[in-house]
């Protein structure tokens, strides 16, 4: 809402002005946002599965609790390492091809390596 009070050359009010501006089609938009943040968040931190976002240059930039359990890393050690340093070394190649882009589903079908196996390999 937007408003003024108009006044006479002697200061005394004569009336208002006003507009107002329809925002509950925005408001319902933010609304449907936020449940829709909140349900991908939900799926995410709960899933039955391992799932991670990675950025282009390996960096994890989210994973769950289940990754972490199904490779052995404490979150914050995982999110120091990169996707290519717990690819299986015989996926790398595939990995990395194509612009260097890894779709989820690619992801999702690659062997990675577990903290165990990672320290033994080293």
């Amino acid at each position: 809402m937007n408003s003024r009070l108009v006044r006479d050359e002697d200061g005394n009010a004569l009336y208002s002005e006003g507009s107002f501006l329809d925002i509950s089609t925005r408001k319902k938009a933010e609304t449907a946002l936020r449940e829709s943040e909140e349900t991908n968040r939900i799926t995410f931190e709960q899933a039955a599965v391992g799932i991670a976002q990675v950025a282009l240059n390996g960096e994890w930039l989210r994973v769950n609790d289940k990754l972490c359990d199904i490779l052995g890393y404490p979150r914050e050690e995982l999110m120091r390492l990169k996707f290519h340093d717990l690819t299986h070394p015989g996926d790398i190649a595939q990995v990395y091809t194509r612009d260097r882009i890894c779709s989820m589903a690619c992801c999702t079908t690659r062997r990675l390596r577990s903290a165990t196996s990672a320290k033994t390999a080293a």
